[in-house]
């Protein structure tokens, strides 16, 4: 049997997703196609197009989903900093893991101004260095960013199939009325394209104008819309305008979608959450910070490496193992998604394989197949990972499934009770045959 004496240090897991006729990720619109086709997301593999969920996406469900389960506080993105003209130059959360799970769990980065510089030197008291910033003789503290890596890994959800998932939704939107001041602006628009002024020495100047007309228009309201128009064709005297043949006619629009199911990877680094290092010129920690966060006993040093910086940690372990905890359990409800609204789709896994291990390996990944039968989990292949890495696994492997869900479910059942019911062990690994959900309860008490 596994050694269950060995501390665990990562989590490592994946998920299917059965993405029935679903619309999970847009890419925009389709390009070569009408103007109001929505495409999703794809990647090439081979001569195939096969549609994925990225990583940020789920990342961002997951997100979602672990403060709604958990009811904490949410650090929010939120603009930072701002250009002068006034726009958003930077995003960020609240930057402050200690406080905020979210922010522990997923990283965040906030890239300093001047960042590796050196402010000016400023007279100080000895007695009130932290030893946190470096200065020398040529300056004063070096401007160093705050940013944490985030102790979750993630894969894309990635479709099984390579083909035969297409899926394309055609519809119309049917108008009642039209904007008569909107109408007369397009309408002016097109006269203008049908417009070739009879002096020749006034093509260039109009086709100039023209250009400009439409650029000054674009994200302009319907009046100013018409105004500009208007002046426009005052200006190179046009009088009449094209009427258009249709103006209340039916809005055509396109969703193309997908039907397939999709595998994503991931690795919780359990050793990282609740640690952050404040080490060479990137900090975890927001400097500014640390010592009142230190008197108030919110984190401790746990470690101090001189020049380079310091280690510190949430106090109680058991707050860093509920964040992990919580994480894992949320995986396994996981909802969200674009286009539910049109395409509901229930994206909590339907298929959820857990492992604890003592190294940053993924392991548990390409587990899925698609055959004729439909899908199904490689046994084969999950029966040698654990025997080449039995001696890295902390806990028995969690295998959470939905009833009728796999093909090869009664492969799958066998496994367990090949080694629970009768004692026999497979690369001194254990099995666990369940829900989802158990799975993840499962492996949220291994977690300390």
């Amino acid at each position: 049997m596994t050694d269950t004496n060995t501390k665990l240090t990562h989590i490592a897991g994946t998920l299917l997703i059965e993405a029935r006729a679903a619309f999970l990720n847009g890419a925009g619109l389709a390009a070569g196609e009408a103007r109001t086709t929505t495409q999703h997301k794809t990647f090439r593999e081979g001569k195939n197009a096969v549609p994925y969920v990225s990583a940020q996406a789920w990342r961002r469900w997951l997100r979602r989903t672990l403060i709604e389960e958990t009811h904490w506080p949410s650090s929010e993105i939120r603009s930072i900093a701002w250009s002068k003209k006034g726009t958003t130059s930077k995003v960020g959360g609240q930057i402050n893991p200690v406080e905020y799970a979210e922010d522990d769990l997923f990283g965040y980065m906030s890239a300093a101004e001047g960042q590796g510089s050196r402010t000016a030197r400023e007279e100080t008291d000895p007695a009130e260095d932290n030893g946190d910033a470096t200065d020398d003789d040529a300056g004063g503290e070096t401007i160093k960013a705050v940013m944490r890596a985030s102790p979750l890994a993630t894969s894309v959800l990635a479709a099984i199939q390579s083909d035969g998932w297409q899926g394309r939704d055609d519809g119309f939107v049917h108008v009642q009325s039209a904007d008569p001041e909107a109408l007369e602006a397009a309408e002016w628009l097109l006269t203008f394209e049908a417009h070739t002024p009879p002096e020749a020495n006034k093509q260039k100047e109009f086709t100039d104008a023209k250009k400009k007309l439409k650029d000054s228009i674009k994200g302009k309201g319907t009046q100013d819309r018409l105004a500009l128009t208007r002046a426009f064709a005052q200006k190179f005297k046009i009088e009449d305008r094209l009427q258009m043949s249709n103006p209340q006619s039916p809005l055509p629009y396109s969703t193309r979608f997908f039907n397939t199911d999709l595998e994503g990877i991931f690795l919780l680094d359990r050793s990282r959450v609740g640690v952050f290092r404040n080490i060479g010129d990137r900090m975890e920690l927001d400097l500014a910070k640390v010592k009142a966060w230190e008197q108030e006993n919110a984190i401790q040093m746990i470690k101090d490496v001189g020049s380079q910086g310091k280690i510190y940690a949430l106090p109680k372990s058991a707050a860093a193992a509920e964040r992990c905890k919580a994480l894992v359990k949320a995986i396994a409800v996981l909802r969200g998604g674009a286009k539910q609204a049109a395409f509901a789709v229930d994206v909590a896994p339907k298929v959820l394989v857990l492992a604890g291990l003592t190294c940053g390996n993924p392991i548990l990944n390409r587990l899925f197949r698609e055959t004729d039968k439909g899908t199904e989990l490689n046994v084969e292949r999950l029966r040698e990972i654990a025997k080449d890495y039995r001696s890295r696994l902390t806990t028995s492997i969690f295998i959470g499934i939905r009833t009728g869900y796999l093909a090869n479910e009664a492969d799958v059942r066998k496994l367990g009770k090949d080694e629970n019911a009768e004692g026999k062990e497979i690369g001194s690994t254990t099995f666990v045959i369940c829900t989802p959900i158990e799975a993840a309860d499962l492996m949220a008490d291994k977690i300390e």
